[in-house]
């Protein structure tokens, strides 16, 4: 489906692999597990029109509006509250204060697990929480195996975490458990482009892995050398932050060492100073999903030749722009399900279907054009 591929220099300074291969590889959709999800129920007044309204209460709002005001039992939601540093430069206004962070949990669960689905409004059958959690609930985690690996989703600036309800489940039903808070960026003042945000946004991360470790429910049953983090745009500055990148390319903000791997679609890399500089520590693997139409895409691009000390792989979506079609969101999975599997499984064969496969059957007009595993000696890539 994709045209037909040659191999061309890349105008970077990146070194790249032995070349890839130009296998078309037919997509894995849903995996063996069934899928559990902790409880997260919007309340019965609650509609999901004007969206520019619901917005102010998922991304929240500097005059009190976060997601917890639109739910049910809000005390029943997973929850943690997250205490931020007092630093006048790094958390000039939020240092000092604690901020509630929200979130929702898809796990691989029992096969006999019966609990009844919920699609919270505005939703459709593809993100349905499945065998949701009821208050009081405790979750029915499967025991085929005695541990899972964990991926932490982080999502774009001032968006909401229910639009990737489907992802998370599709990465449950393989074996994962998958985390996805709702951030509530705009509760403080500012944006997305000053330090204090993208600081905030890591440290949230940050303190949700060790929540995430240390529950009574997940934390026995998650692997910690297991963990990733998949995130987009704003989010995906996250990732880049999780795995070395210095923001405002200070040494001040510390990643976080306990992410072994991670994915940024249509990132956005304007968080790490002068030419992405902060982005020259980046130590452990990293895979960048772009679309080809995308404003930022030639930033984020250029932004890969900093990246020397981690394997490194980059999809183009071709067409495509900061938001993808429907189609390219299956195709994008199916890189970072094998990404994931590859690093934080250590699984020979994910690592040979990144090595091997140039795109993916029957979806959207995606090829691979990096795939570099540490430092070899040819500079080859894929293009259209």
């Amino acid at each position: 489906m994709n045209p037909t591929k040659l191999l061309v220099g890349l105008c970077c300074t990146f070194v790249y692999g032995q070349g890839l291969g130009a296998q078309e590889r037919e997509p894995q959709l849903r995996g063996p597990y069934n899928v559990g999800m902790t409880y997260f129920q919007a309340s019965d007044s609650f509609r999901p029109y004007p969206v520019h309204e619901i917005w102010q209460y998922t991304a929240g709002s500097t005059d009190g509006k976060y997601v917890d005001k639109i739910l049910k039992h809000p005390d029943a939601v997973e929850q943690l509250a997250v205490e931020f540093p007092q630093h006048p430069e790094i958390f000039p206004i939020v240092g000092g204060q604690k901020l509630d962070v929200f979130y929702y949990v898809a796990y691989p669960t029992t096969t006999d697990n019966a609990r009844k689905n919920y699609r919270f409004p505005g939703g459709n059958e593809h993100s349905d929480f499945e065998r949701m959690q009821r208050p009081g609930d405790e979750p029915l985690l499967d025991g085929t195996q005695s541990h899972y690996p964990m991926v932490v989703f982080s999502h774009g600036w001032a968006t909401l975490a229910t639009g990737d309800v489907w992802r998370a489940k599709m990465f449950a039903s393989h074996g994962y458990i998958v985390v996805n808070a709702f951030y509530g960026d705009q509760r403080v003042r500012g944006s997305g482009g000053n330090l204090e945000h993208p600081s905030m946004r890591l440290f949230m991360i940050k303190s949700l892995i060790s929540h995430l470790l240390a529950s009574k429910h997940f934390g026995p049953r998650i692997n910690p050398e297991q963990i990733g983090i998949s995130g987009g745009s704003f989010g995906g500055a996250s990732v880049l932050a999780c795995l070395g990148g210095r923001i405002a390319n200070r040494d001040d903000v510390a990643p976080e060492p306990r992410i072994k791997a991670g994915v940024a679609t249509v990132p956005w890399v304007g968080a790490f100073g002068n030419d992405h500089a902060g982005l020259s520590d980046v130590d452990r693997p990293f895979m960048q999903i772009y679309g080809s139409s995308d404003g930022l895409s030639s930033s984020s691009i250029r932004c890969m030749d900093r990246l020397s000390q981690s394997d490194c792989y980059l999809i183009k979506m071709v067409g495509q722009g900061h938001a993808f079609q429907t189609e390219y969101y299956v195709d994008a999975f199916n890189w970072e399900l094998h990404f994931f599997n590859a690093y934080l499984r250590n699984d020979p064969e994910a690592f040979r279907v990144l090595q091997e496969t140039s795109s993916f059957a029957g979806f959207g007009n995606d090829i691979q054009q990096v795939s570099a595993r540490r430092i070899r000696e040819s500079k080859e890539v894929l293009t259209d």
